[in-house]
């Protein structure tokens, strides 16, 4: 394994630890059915812009 490789696994680890993100973000993977749902609804018909956003 390349050093540099390693480092940069390292230097993203700990920034990601020291700025976790909102405590209930997941993934849309493990939405509910009615949450998956409610996302559908409510980003249906908006542009890739505002999706991305």
């Amino acid at each position: 394994m390349n050093a540099l490789t390693l480092r940069k696994w390292i230097r993203v680890s700990n920034t990601a630890s020291r700025n976790p993100g909102p405590v209930d973000a997941r993934r849309p993977g493990d939405w509910s059915l009615e949450e998956r749902l409610l996302a559908l609804h409510q980003s249906h018909g908006l542009n890739v812009e505002a999706l991305n956003a």
